[in-house]
Order: structure tokens, then C-alpha cells, then sequence
């Protein structure tokens, strides 16, 4: 097979593409200074797909082309288009009507293929290695810029912790589940984030027939959390709901401290928002949501059909995915969520920047109705 020299526009997405890598933490490896080493560990001379987090890479990598790809004025499309068209998309011509066939995801396939092909043939991990010090892993996050760059953070948070969640043992039944012995490498996730001296960050299931979740409680590191929920009257409920008790009296996130103020009050929030949000049984699921960190993941979700109509024009109203403002006492947060049974939400977030640190729900607002017919 001839090779095929890479184009202009080629080369300007996957530099673009190679920037966005290097303005992330690696995902998988502590050994690497930035995430762009660890595409080059996967698909540079010599490397080798990771197994357990390389889709979540390829996913990372065919989302930025599209929406790179997006972007691009029509005549540049049709540019893209034709160059792909006579040299890699044979199996997309239909002979019937003398045309290619294929859609955007089609082409973003073949150009992802690309980006691969071209790391493997202008990069090994031996030369970057030796062209970069390897820094301190505390160090490397610090570099992590937010003035103009936070939406990338985010986007890397985000999924890092929906990753860390799918690392939970829930191959028993529910009302077996203890995540008790699992929830502090868990909580490492949050770097940004520690416990209050003398106090434990810990993750208790709540269980009963019709659903379940974990459910984050902080409690004194010489407590037992069994013989503290012993001590709360239940009485009055149908089911055990202590756990809820003790959460309202002793608030978890009153007893977590930050450092590195804007990621970590960031994480804070994620932890209150998402934190628990996995491992979820039956009626349970009706709570769960998925938070939405970029345009092109809003644009794929409002493909499905049981969006109300005004949903098509939630792109064009919305300038950007998370908002941050900052004030003297406050950092404020517009996050996007996707319910299945609610639809698309916008929430302004307040956190305090002194401890203890305290979030309120500031406004709320559902941009579009959405229920995807399952009624437990």
C-alpha cells in the first residue's frame, strides 16, 4: 500500500488535536508529564494500545476531530471530504448511484486512523522522554492552566472519575454491596481534596427492596459508622434511613478541605454532584445523571427523538458548556446535566472559598424535556 503524504489540513488537526493532549494529565500512567505521551506510549513507534482505558483515549480523540471538523467552513469540508474520498473511503462508494456514502462519524473514523498513523510515523516515546524531564506527579497537575484553558480540566476530571466509579466490584447482589474497603482509592481521585484533621471521608450503601446507591459520609476517624447510625431512631420510616439522618447533621463536605483553590473547589463540587453517582439499583437510577463537559457531547445527546423540538436549538443558545464566575467570597459554576427522565438542566452552582466549605444551589433551570419511556 502507497503512502499517502499528510495534507496542510491534516497537519493543523493534529497539532490541534496534539495541544489538547498536552494541556492534560495522562490518564493511565504516572510516568508521563502530559497526556499527549500517553497517545504517543499507545500509538507511537514501538507502543501499544492500553487495554483498559483505551477506548476511553479513542473516545477523547474522535470527539475533538469532530468537533475540530465542525468548524470548518464548508469549503474546507468539501476539501476534506474529496482528499479522503480518493484515498480512504473505497468502502464507502456505492456503485449503484456512483457516490460515496458515509457520515460525519464515518469520516471522523477514518481521519482518527489518520492522527494515529502520523503520531506512529513522527514520534517515539524513547526521544520525547529524553527531550522532557519527567516532574513530580503533584507538579505536573499544578501545570495545569485554567485562564482560558478550563474546559479542558474539566473535561479530564469529569471523565477520570466516571473511569475511577467503573472500578467498583458490583459483580454481587446489592443488598451486598460495601464499598467501605473501596471508596479511599477512590477518593484519591480528587487530589484537590483531604479530610479535616482527625476526620474520614467514607462511602456507606444505602440498600432497601425498591433501589439503592452509595451514599459519602465523613465521620471522626475513631467512630465506627455502624454504631453511630445504632444511635439514630428510625421509627418513623418503612425502610432504614439513618444514614440520611446522620448526613444531614454531620454534612460531609463541612469536613473537606482543598488546596490549589480552583480545582479543588471544583472537585468538591464534582464529589457533591457525581460523587456518588454509580453502583445505582433499580428506582435508585431514576437520580442518575450524566454531566455534560462539551459541545459535541450536547450535540450528541440531542440527537435522540424524545427531546421536545425546542431542544434543536439548545446549540446555538448556549456560548459555553461549564461557566465560572469568581467572587471575592464565591466561585460560582453553570453546570449542563442529562436526566433520562427529566431531560437537560442548567444549575448554578455557588461554593464558598472558606472552610468550611459550603455549595448552594444558586438556579436551575430545564433547557429541554426529556423522558425515555422506562417507568420502573
Amino acid at each position: 500500500m502507497l503512502f499517502t503524504n499528510y495534507t496542510d489540513f491534516e497537519l493543523n488537526i493534529f497539532n490541534s488535536v496534539k495541544k489538547y493532549f498536552e494541556k492534560l494529565p495522562p490518564f493511565a500512567s504516572d510516568d508521563y508529564k502530559n497526556g499527549f505521551l500517553d497517545l504517543v506510549s499507545q500509538f507511537g513507534a514501538g507502543g501499544e494500545e492500553y487495554i483498559l482505558v483505551g477506548s476511553m483515549y479513542n473516545e477523547l480523540i474522535e470527539t475533538r476531530i469532530l468537533l475540530i471538523y465542525e468548524k470548518l467552513t464548508n469549503t474546507d469540508k468539501k476539501e476534506v471530504q474529496v482528499f479522503y474520498e480518493r484515498n480512504f473511503l473505497d468502502n464507502y462508494y456505492d456503485a449503484d448511484t456512483e457516490d460515496y456514502i458515509y457520515d460525519s462519524d464515518d469520516l471522523v473514523s477514518e481521519i482518527v486512523a489518520r492522527f494515529k498513523t502520523w503520531i506512529y510515523d513522527n514520534y517515539s516515546l524513547d526521544e520525547l522522554l529524553f527531550e522532557e524531564e519527567i516532574e513530580d506527579e503533584e507538579n505536573e497537575h499544578d501545570e495545569i492552566k485554567f485562564d482560558g484553558e478550563g474546559e479542558n480540566y474539566y473535561d479530564y476530571f469529569i471523565l477520570k472519575v466516571r473511569l475511577e466509579q467503573n472500578k467498583f466490584n458490583t459483580e454481587s447482589h446489592p443488598s451486598e454491596y460495601d464499598f467501605s474497603k473501596e471508596f479511599p482509592a477512590y477518593f484519591e481521585t480528587f487530589n484537590c481534596l483531604k479530610p479535616e484533621e482527625g476526620w474520614e471521608i467514607n462511602c456507606y450503601y444505602f440498600y432497601e427492596s425498591h433501589g439503592g446507591h452509595p451514599v459519602i459520609y465523613a465521620k471522626r476517624t475513631d467512630e465506627d459508622i455502624h454504631e453511630l447510625l445504632s444511635k439514630i431512631d428510625n421509627g418513623i420510616y418503612r425502610y432504614d434511613h439513618r444514614i440520611f439522618e446522620y448526613c444531614e447533621s454531620v454534612i460531609p463536605i463541612y469536613h473537606i478541605q482543598v488546596n490549589n483553590l480552583r480545582k479543588g473547589l471544583f472537585q468538591l463540587l464534582i464529589l457533591q454532584v457525581i460523587g456518588a453517582d454509580f453502583a445505582r439499583f433499580w428506582h435508585a437510577i431514576y437520580g442518575s445523571v450524566t454531566l455534560i463537559s462539551s459541545k459535541s457531547q450536547l450535540e450528541k445527546l440531542l440527537e435522540r427523538e424524545k427531546f421536545e423540538d425546542k431542544a434543536n436549538t439548545l446549540i446555538e443558545d448556549i456560548d459555553e458548556i461549564i461557566e465560572v464566575d469568581e467572587y471575592d467570597d464565591t466561585i460560582c459554576y453553570k453546570l449542563l446535566s442529562f436526566n433520562a427522565w427529566r431531560g437537560i438542566e442548567r444549575k448554578t452552582y455557588s461554593v464558598s472559598r472558606n472552610f468550611p466549605h459550603k455549595i448552594t444551589v444558586e438556579n436551575k433551570e430545564l433547557l429541554a424535556k426529556y423522558h425515555c419511556g422506562i417507568t420502573f
